[in-house]
């Protein structure tokens, strides 16, 4: 088994890389030629990197016969937060996974696991992956195209296509300018944190939890959509009164003090029912997540270290 990892610097790709060479897996993380490799560091000694930009098709080809992989886990993506949903790089993002995906099969890959958003749905509530899509915004509309032409591809080519759709992800290593770590950093620095009404529920994983749960979608038979997530409900204020508790600084929590965003569902969390059939369970409860989440930040902002802006793996939802 040869694997290959795209988005391998990024947030849920750098968690996923780490998982599979704990394991002992013959790994390859491709990542652009401009990446932070920040999240990688300690890894970089033994570790097959491959800086290739998909979207240049000669190098990509060149590599991939070189490499041959068996199974790709395709993460690479734009997931820049404040601008990941309409960013015109999930166009470039697209047609990227196209040429990837042409290429796996003439390499001969056996299997690919694409990464999607719980966004796909465009809908609230308890959501099963039987829901027919209907996303609402470019990136979950780029992200559902890809997995409809994947679908059809593999089914014209022989390679098995999963697609798994990420919900809320959270952990150490994460960008700081997305909800936890916005928490998280305010709190423990004694900073007030603005927050909206906190009623809205999501669907919080560890994103060690993610990538184990990514893995053992790609080592099973499963094709199609599988929901990656807790599948439990748990409101923003939930999660930020939980931050507090672990830090001591509730006071400093301001609910309402920040606009809702209008476009989103009060409420969205996955049936992970298909995903369980893998044998996967979560290592991390909420609270035990979240205590190893605030330790890494602490520990980072008493010593800093780069944290890069510019997401290459998903889980951006």
């Amino acid at each position: 088994m040869r694997i290959l990892v795209t988005g391998a610097a990024g947030f849920l790709g750098a968690h996923l890389v780490r998982h599979l060479r704990a394991q002992g897996r013959p790994v390859w993380a491709l990542v652009r030629p401009q990446s932070d490799l920040w999240r990688l560091a300690d890894l970089l000694p033994g570790l097959s990197l491959a800086p290739v930009d998909l979207a240049d098709r000669p190098a990509l080809q060149a590599w991939l016969e070189w490499v041959r992989p068996t199974v790709c886990l395709h993460l690479a993506w734009v997931t820049t937060p404040g601008r990941y949903r309409t960013a015109s790089e999930n166009l470039t993002c697209l047609q990227a996974s196209l040429i990837l995906a042409e290429e796996l099969v003439r390499v001969g890959c056996r299997r690919l696991v694409g990464v999607g958003t719980g966004l796909e749905y465009g809908a609230g509530g308890w959501l099963r992956e039987d829901r027919p899509p209907a996303p609402g915004c470019l990136y979950a509309v780029c992200k559902a195209a890809l997995a409809g032409v994947l679908q059809r591809w593999g089914a014209q080519t022989g390679i098995q296509v999963a697609w798994a759709r990420l919900f809320w992800l959270y952990g150490p290593q994460e960008d700081p300018r997305r909800l936890v770590p916005q928490i998280v950093t305010g709190l423990v620095t004694g900073q007030p944190v603005a927050l909206g009404r906190g009623e809205r529920a999501r669907d919080f994983l560890h994103v060690a939890d993610a990538a184990a749960a990514l893995w053992a979608v790609a080592e099973s038979s499963l094709t199609g959509p599988v929901n990656i997530g807790s599948g439990q409900p748990v409101t923003v204020r939930q999660l930020a009164e939980t931050i507090a508790q672990l830090t001591g600084r509730g006071p400093l929590l301001h609910f309402g003090a920040r606009p809702d965003p209008p476009d989103e569902p009060p409420s969205m969390w996955a049936d992970v029912s298909r995903l369980r059939t893998t044998g996967w369970r979560p290592c991390y409860s909420l609270v035990e997540g979240l205590r190893q989440t605030v330790a890494w930040w602490t520990e980072r902002l008493q010593r800093p270290l780069p944290v890069g802006g510019r997401g290459e793996s998903d889980g951006a939802t």
